[in-house]
């Protein structure tokens, strides 16, 4: 690497995810043409955090204009409202102006919005349209008919126009067969819920007239994947999925072309996420939800080891802010033979916050589909949240929520830039070892945390190479005051159940569902906190700053000790 002062000079560094994924990107949609109408749909996936929805923000729309100077409409489909309203597609930008999170009851023909939409395109203006997966379902029926006349309407009216991004595709999209038996093979669910396929059946129909659709995922399906294909049989003519390494000799049919834009290596990812320090697991007994009392107590208790370094680190530079934030993830609100419920948990929480000596407040928060609230030591409940009031809140340096207690609220499409712990308590009772949502849950702990608030994310492109020397020249702070923060606040902690035991056909099969995404997650997703703390003393070693050679500790430093009988990292100088 090269001295800082010519780095300041050079702004830009390579930040090699996001080229593979904006190349991936841009060559997809260069490659769609009409000759595609009937064929798979193409789905783009790339490791959480890397920027997905900034591409479809920004350059996605440069591209279609570019390439489908004829489309003038870009409906964004998300899985909820709430990752609809998640700030892409806001405004103007570039030509185009975004309406954010509109349902099907937005399209009745006496509301005020479809005449907005109806005039903008009437003037030539390019639109992109934030909607959730259910408000395009609508056009097959599965609304008032009110809203689904004109919602229909509308979209017959309009397809030609129409470029369709497909958010969260491993969600809505990741069985293409309906019944029971192809959920459980793409889902891993034991439960009896009927499963149609409905969204992946109305895009279907859809690519049929339009092909003009782009997926995206950090997590695709084993069906979207390749994993299982789908076969039509003859005598039947029915669909049903069959695992394709077990049946070579029969013609199956794709409907998802993944397109892997994951980068080469994964030390790539170091200057663009948080790391993950070693793991901790444990065994979690059917019908013994209480025996988490103890990991979780610990896990709490590295939380707030995180923020007493961070206190410390703050006598030398007054703009870090210790608050972390902590995940847990449970079962259902009467927990279960395989789950904790939410509230036995906040009743541990609550009980080792007050043996801690916390003073009463309002630290804990659940969130669900129908928003969430706060809960202080008295567990006296606050007035009810939405999930973006909530999570200002979580990234609210200053507000003392801390604590964010979810079912399956929060682990996926969770933004909070702040978290340092994830606690999982939640094993289900399943046949097929499928990892896509444990992946999702550990993604939430990726995004950057510098430890200090004075930028925006954009502020540094997502790039710690970036903040570290923009930090440094603009507020003066030492390099290696900026390096000891990230180690601490730029690293995360998970501890997660594993060695479950089920019942298939009177025998006991074991499990381990959580513990195979977590070496997935360490090959392909995130890096370890050692990598990390390697990645930023070689950036102090580059800007003659040394390093201890067995510590790691700049030897400017005064956490730094020659006393190595002992281990001499930071958590160790604060007594932690």
């Amino acid at each position: 690497m090269k001295n800082l002062n010519a780095l300041l000079m050079e702004p830009q560094f390579e930040n090699l995810p996001f080229m593979t994924l904006n190349e991936g990107v841009e060559k997809c949609i260069r490659e769609i043409s009409d000759a595609d109408k009937g064929k798979a749909v193409k789905i783009i996936t790339s490791p959480t955090g890397v920027g997905k929805s900034f591409i479809q923000d920004t350059f996605l729309r440069d591209y279609i204009g570019t390439y489908h100077p004829n489309v003038d409409i870009i409906l964004r489909l998300s899985p909820t409202r709430d990752v609809a309203d998640d700030g892409v597609y806001s405004g103007l930008h570039k030509g185009w102006r975004g309406y954010g999170c509109k349902t099907a009851s937005d399209f009745r023909k006496d509301n005020g919005f479809l005449n907005v939409i109806n005039q903008d395109l009437e003037l030539n203006q390019k639109l992109c349209i934030s909607l959730t997966h259910g408000s395009f379902l609508s056009a097959t029926g599965n609304t008032k008919k009110e809203d689904q006349d004109a919602l229909v309407e509308w979209f017959v009216e309009n397809q030609d126009r129409i470029f369709l991004v497909i958010e969260e595709a491993h969600k809505y999209l990741a069985c293409p067969c309906a019944g029971g038996e192809s959920a459980r093979l793409v889902f891993g669910n034991a439960g009896t819920a009927p499963y149609f396929a409905s969204m992946p059946n109305a895009i279907k129909k859809w690519v049929k007239t339009n092909p003009r659709v782009l997926a995206f995922t950090a997590t695709p399906s084993v069906a979207q994947n390749k994993t299982y294909g789908i076969y039509v049989d003859p005598a039947t003519n029915e669909e049903e999925l069959k695992l394709v390494e077990e049946n070579p000799d029969l013609d199956f049919e794709y409907r998802f072309d993944v397109i892997d834009c994951f980068p080469d290596n994964l030390e790539d990812l170091l200057p663009i996420q948080a790391w993950l320090k070693p793991s901790t697991y444990y065994t979690f007994y059917k019908g013994e939800p209480e025996r988490i009392n103890y990991r979780l107590r610990q896990s709490v208790d590295q939380l707030f080891e995180k923020e007493r370094a961070l206190e410390i680190l703050k006598e030398q530079d007054d703009n870090i802010n210790p608050k972390r934030v902590w995940l847990g993830v449970f079962g259902n609100s009467k927990g279960g033979a395989w789950s904790t419920s939410p509230d036995v948990a906040k009743g541990i929480l609550i009980e080792h916050l007050k043996d801690l000596g916390l003073t009463n407040d309002f630290y804990i928060a659940t969130m669900t589909e129908k928003g969430g609230y706060t809960y202080d030591l008295n567990d006296t409940r606050s007035a009810k949240y939405t999930e973006k009031e909530l999570t200002a809140k979580l990234n609210d340096p200053h507000d003392p929520v801390r604590f964010l207690l979810c079912i399956n609220k929060g682990t996926a499409g969770l933004n909070v830039h702040r978290f340092g712990g994830l606690f999982v308590a939640r094993v289900k009772n399943i046949i097929y070892d499928r990892v896509e949502n444990p992946l999702q849950t550990f993604g939430r702990m990726v995004r950057i945390a510098t430890g200090t608030d004075v930028y925006s994310k954009g502020d540094y492109n997502n790039d710690l190479r970036v903040y570290i020397h923009k930090y440094h020249k603009e507020y003066g702070v030492p390099l290696d005051v900026i390096v000891e923060t990230l180690k601490v606040a730029n690293t995360f902690n998970i501890t997660y159940p594993i060695g479950v035991q089920e019942r298939v056909k009177k025998n006991f099969y074991p499990r381990d569902i959580w513990g195979t995404a977590m070496e997935v997650f360490e090959e392909r997703y995130c890096n370890s906190a050692s990598s990390g703390e390697k990645f930023l003393d070689d950036i102090l070693r580059s800007n003659g700053i040394e390093v201890c050679s067995l510590c790691g500790s700049p030897l400017t430093s005064k956490f730094h000790t020659h006393d190595h009988n002992q281990e001499t990292n930071l958590s160790e100088f604060f007594n932690t």
